[in-house]
C-alpha cells in the first residue's frame, strides 16, 4: 500500500510537468502529488515534523524546477495565474516573475520590474470617453488586464500622478486644447516617471493594468503605466495675425518678449489642436531658443562695431534677438532697425 502511495505521489508530480499548457489541473495534480509524498514520508520515517517540513521542501523544489523549465525551455509555468488582455496579449503571473506572451513571442519579466513589454499595437486603443461611459462594466471586464486608453489630461498631482477624465469639446472655445471635463469619472495613474513635460489638456495614451476602483469620485486606478505623448505635437505650422500698430507691445507676460506689427501667432498641430504661441511659451513647451535653433540670422549693428542684435528669418515672421536680452517678434514685411532693441 505504501509503495502504491509513493508511486502515485511521484506520478501526479510528473504529470503536472509533462503537459505544457495553462490549466488548473496541473497545479491540482502537483498538489495532490505533494500531499501523497508528505503522507508516505511521515509513515516511512515516522517523524511528525515532516508534516510541516516536507510540504515546504517539496513546494520549493517543484517551484525551482518549474522556474528552470520556464526560463530555459520557454514552457508555460505551473505556478502562475493567466490573465488574457486580448487574444494576442496575455501574461502568466507567478511568484517573483511574470511572462508576457506577445502574439507568438514570450518575454520574461524578472521581479515585475518592467511595465508592458509587448508591441503597443497589439492592444486595441480605447477612447477614455468610451471607457468611462460604462465605467463599472469596463472595470470588471478589464480588471487585472492591460489596457490602452487614449484621452486628455484633466489633472496633475505633483510630477508623478495624472488623471484622464471624460470630456466634451466646446467648438466655440477649443483654443489651447481646451475641453470641458467631467471629473466625476476618471482614470488615474501613478508612476515613478517624471511627468513635468505633460500638461493639462494634452493628448496622451496610457498603457497599464486596471487595478482598483475608488468611488466619489468614480476613479479607475491604473498600475504599471506607460504614458505615451501624442505624436501630433512633433510637427506644426504657423498662423500669423498681423497688425498695423507701430508700437512695440509686450507679448508674453512677465517675460522680455514683445511684438511689433503682429497681433498674435497661432501654432497649428492639426485642425483640432490650435495653440497661441504665448500660451506655449508660458507653459515652457516652446522656447524662443527652440524656435531659432539652427536658423540663419543677420547681425544688426548701431555702428560698425556695436552689435545690437540678430534677426532670424522665420516662416511668416521674424525674431529680433537683442543683445540686451530683449526679444521682439516682428512683421516679416516691416523693415527692422537697431532702435527697436533700445
Amino acid at each position: 500500500m505504501q509503495l502504491k502511495i509513493l508511486i502515485f505521489g511521484f506520478l501526479f508530480v510528473i504529470i503536472s510537468f509533462v503537459f505544457n499548457s495553462y490549466s488548473l489541473w496541473r497545479i491540482f495534480s502537483l498538489l495532490v502529488g505533494i500531499i501523497l509524498l508528505v503522507i508516505i514520508s511521515e509513515k516511512l520515517l515516522k517523524r511528525k515534523y515532516l508534516f510541516i517540513l516536507m510540504p515546504i521542501v517539496l513546494i520549493v523544489l517543484s517551484y525551482s524546477l518549474d522556474f528552470f523549465l520556464v526560463s530555459k525551455f520557454n514552457r508555460v509555468p505551473i505556478y502562475s495565474l493567466k490573465k488574457e488582455s486580448n487574444p494576442l496579449v496575455l501574461t502568466y503571473n507567478s511568484f517573483f516573475y511574470r511572462i508576457f506572451k506577445c502574439q507568438n513571442t514570450s518575454i520574461m519579466d524578472y521581479g515585475y520590474e518592467s511595465n508592458f513589454l509587448c508591441n503597443y499595437d497589439l492592444l486595441e486603443e480605447i477612447d477614455v470617453n468610451s471607457f468611462l461611459s460604462d465605467s463599472l462594466a469596463n472595470f470588471r471586464k478589464y480588471k487585472n488586464k492591460f489596457v490602452k486608453i487614449k484621452g486628455k489630461i484633466s489633472k496633475k498631482s505633483g510630477v508623478n500622478s495624472l488623471e484622464l477624465s471624460s470630456y466634451k469639446i466646446d467648438d466655440a472655445n477649443k483654443l489651447n486644447g481646451y475641453v470641458s471635463f467631467n471629473t466625476e469619472y476618471k482614470v488615474k495613474v501613478n508612476t515613478n516617471s517624471n511627468l513635468s513635460k505633460f500638461y493639462i489638456y494634452d493628448d496622451v495614451t496610457i498603457i497599464g493594468i486596471v487595478d482598483s476602483l475608488t468611488k466619489e469620485p468614480f476613479t479607475i486606478n491604473i498600475i504599471d503605466p506607460i504614458i505615451i505623448p501624442s505624436d501630433i505635437y512633433y510637427q506644426y505650422t504657423y498662423e500669423v495675425i498681423t497688425s498695423d500698430n507701430k508700437a512695440v507691445s509686450n507679448y508674453v507676460e512677465k517675460q522680455n518678449i514683445y511684438t511689433w506689427g503682429i497681433e498674435n501667432i497661432y501654432i497649428h498641430y492639426d485642425l483640432e489642436h490650435i495653440y497661441e504661441l504665448k500660451y506655449l511659451i508660458n507653459d515652457e513647451r516652446i522656447t524662443i531658443a527652440s524656435l531659432i535653433n539652427n536658423k540663419e540670422y543677420t547681425e544688426v549693428y548701431s555702428n560698425e562695431e556695436n552689435l545690437i542684435g540678430k534677426i532670424y528669418e522665420m516662416d511668416k515672421f521674424k525674431i529680433l534677438k537683442c543683445e540686451n536680452s530683449k526679444i521682439i517678434i516682428t512683421n516679416e514685411e516691416w523693415k527692422l532697425n537697431y532702435e527697436l532693441c533700445s
